[in-house]
């Protein structure tokens, strides 16, 4: 099989910066530089860095057209967090080898109460609602039939009591699935970890998290995913509201801020969509993203691996997520230096998704 060769390039390996060094893709893998077979293109690697693949570890996405857009930003893996269509197909597609598709993975629709704000925008039907704690094997059971990757769960209040959502844990974990909880306010947050639920996606926009709280999610190795550019949006819409005008974006960062002196898990995600009053672009907002979780104190170290290395540690892709001889060749290029710059990793100049070049933006 052909090979391509990277030389003289710099290399985040999902770690640290090392380098310059030779990268070789062997067919769908990096493979070992020098070793035999044919020969194939070359590329000169000076001034730039070789990343993994970026994960966004949070969007709505249900098309083709959408994955496209991830992987023409250098996003090579995405996880739905709520999609109602039949994702089937397009999970088939996209890993499919040699699709140029990014890996897609979803939860299929959230678990939501009949009382909660999900439940009327969405306009979800009887049967994606859970009443209580009696119906969340059920839900979970169907969910996993359907072909969720795993169980997301509307945190917010009003909504479930706190023996729902602990029913809701236990059920997805009996099953294999991880419980992501959608928590984008502080009370979700401390009945979230009280439930034991795996990840909580968003931060809270009301207030600063207590220390009790913060170090329950470290001691349970608790995952976040902050979604800063969103929630961001979120305190802009609200600060419109009579009475929410004291709402401030540096709450948010504050919260990161504390978490990440804390040590707890954090992966990069969007929230990306295309739902009319909610839309949030798809591939570009990731890298937005990168660059506003330096503002919470994350060094730029950190903010690559929490969309490299520490995303793939946290929802199980054992074959990605760092540049090493035998993983999955999903590979971005760029321009420059994201460890001196984070902004850099826009500067993309190739992108491969299991060794299958992929068009860039235009």
């Amino acid at each position: 099989m052909t090979k391509t060769t990277i030389f003289n390039v710099d290399v985040f390996d999902g770690q640290n910066l090392v380098g310059p060094t030779t990268v070789v893709i062997d067919g769908s893998v990096i493979g070992v530089a020098n070793s035999p077979g044919p020969a194939g293109a070359e590329i000169d690697g000076t001034g730039c860095t070789l990343l993994p693949g970026l994960i966004d570890c949070h969007v709505h996405a249900y098309t083709e057209d959408h994955l496209r857009e991830f992987a023409s930003y250098g996003v090579t893996t995405v996880l739905d967090m709520g999609s109602f269509t039949d994702i089937g197909p397009l999970r088939t597609r996209s890993n499919r080898p040699g699709s140029g598709l990014p890996s897609y993975r979803s939860a299929l629709c959230p678990a939501a109460h009949p009382s909660s704000r999900h439940a009327a925008f969405l306009k979800l039907a009887d049967a994606d609602l859970v009443g209580g704690a009696a119906e969340a094997e059920p839900f979970a059971a169907a969910r996993l039939a359907a072909g969720a990757d795993y169980l997301k769960i509307i945190g917010d209040v009003p909504g479930f009591d706190e023996p729902t959502l602990a029913a809701l844990a236990k059920a997805a974990r009996d099953r294999g699935m991880l419980s992501i909880a959608h928590a984008a306010h502080k009370q979700a947050y401390e009945r979230a970890v009280r439930a034991g639920v795996d990840v909580l996606t968003h931060i809270p926009v009301d207030g600063v998290l207590d220390d009790e709280t913060v170090a329950q999610l470290k001691a349970a190795d608790r995952v976040v995913v902050p979604t800063l550019g969103m929630m961001n949006a979120h305190v802009a819409a609200m600060k419109r509201i009579p009475g929410k005008e004291g709402l401030s974006f540096d709450t948010v960062l504050a919260n990161l801020e504390k978490l990440h002196q804390a040590g707890v898990p954090l992966c990069a995600g969007t929230d990306a969509n295309d739902i009319p009053t909610l839309a949030y672009p798809m591939g570009i907002s990731l890298h937005d993203e990168l660059e506003l979780m330096t503002r919470g104190g994350m060094t730029t170290t950190e903010v690559l691996r929490a969309a490299t290395s520490e995303a793939a540690k946290a929802f199980g892709f054992g074959d990605r997520g760092s540049v090493r001889e035998g993983l999955r060749a999903d590979l971005a290029l760029v321009e420059g230096n994201p460890v001196e710059d984070i902004a850099a990793t826009k500067n993309l100049r190739r992108v491969w998704i299991g060794g299958v070049e992929v068009p860039l933006s235009s």
